[in-house]
């Protein structure tokens, strides 16, 4: 049986997905909370599915309804947009590609990308989900994004990861730290020092404990964070060392810290683009995609931080 929704049904949902909150919800609608309830258990039963979780306390999103949510913002987006190409007599249509990264390529590298790709499309609007290595996974896999951008992990078979760039981890240490100096440092010389890490989770912490373990290193970790750039942050304030790969070390960064090969083993980790396994991208999400491989690629020349592989 076909599912019955009407733009009213999604603007409601919209609503709430948005304010998370029924009342505010209710009163942007000009409805009363409990009327916008059942408009909500409506739209769940045509569905067949949950779309909120909800407490006496809270409103959460399920996977479903962030999904859904995603795609009411395109839905009543388009509907505008179809309203104003009719009133213009054909005025040029906006659509949206939506991209999930991690925060220290989303902040560095894509921006650039953003700006060549918005050139070429000024119409077309980039959603930009800036997450942790296992949120961009979930983002894509889900179909929330199109395409992430991310370091090497533990995918699932779902997913095609296309490496891009490969570089090695160096030492990034505060620039008056005793290490500083040094033309390069064994991996088994960080334990007499406070290392910094992101969480075990990340795909860089992943790669890393792995390669590690392969020749019977372990390191123990002072301090653990969930970013990148919160890693570095803690270095510059002079609260340790960490072993970072050096593209996400920038030219910016070594005013404070210093960047040091690490030895013994050298290890390399891989930068790159992940999809839905058989997945054809849409053709403004193709053109991004080619875009920031594009980009990744000069950002790596021009940095001199590691080599291109694709």
């Amino acid at each position: 049986m076909r599912t019955k929704l009407d733009s009213w049904d999604i603007e409601s949902f919209v609503a709430v997905g948005t304010t998370m909150n029924f009342k505010a919800a209710a009163e942007m609608l000009n409805m009363s909370p409990s009327a916008l309830s059942r408009r909500i258990v409506k739209i769940e039963t045509q569905l067949g599915t949950k779309l909120l979780e909800r407490t006496t306390r809270e409103v959460k999103l399920t996977l479903a309804g962030k999904q859904f949510l995603d795609r009411a913002h395109e839905i009543l987006a388009n509907i505008d947009q179809l309203v104003t190409v009719i009133k213009n007599e054909g005025a040029p249509r906006s659509t949206s590609v939506t991209i999930a990264s991690i925060p220290s390529v989303a902040s560095n590298v894509l921006p650039d990308a953003m700006r060549t790709f918005s050139e070429a499309h000024p119409t077309v609007r980039l959603k930009i989900k800036d997450m942790t290595t296992n949120d961009v996974l979930d983002a894509v896999q889900s179909g929330e994004a199109e395409f992430g951008i991310t370091s090497y992990g533990t995918f699932d078979d779902a997913l095609d990861f296309v490496p891009i760039i490969r570089a090695a981890y160096i030492l990034v240490a505060p620039k008056d730290h005793e290490l500083a100096g040094r033309r390069s440092v064994a991996w088994g010389e960080l334990v007499e020092h406070r290392v910094i890490s992101t969480w075990k989770s990340s795909g860089v912490r992943m790669v890393m404990d792995v390669e590690l373990a392969k020749i019977g290193k372990r390191l123990n970790w002072y301090y653990e964070v969930q970013q990148m750039y919160t890693v570095l942050a803690l270095v510059e304030r002079g609260l340790g060392i960490a072993p970072v790969p050096s593209f996400f070390f920038s030219t910016r960064d070594a005013r404070d810290m210093r960047a040091i090969p690490l030895i013994e083993p050298i290890l390399w980790v891989d930068l790159g683009l992940v999809r839905r396994r058989g997945q054809t991208l849409r053709p403004h999400a193709a053109e991004f995609w080619d875009v920031m491989v594009e980009q990744l690629r000069r950002s790596n020349q021009a940095a001199g931080i590691g080599y291109s592989i694709a």
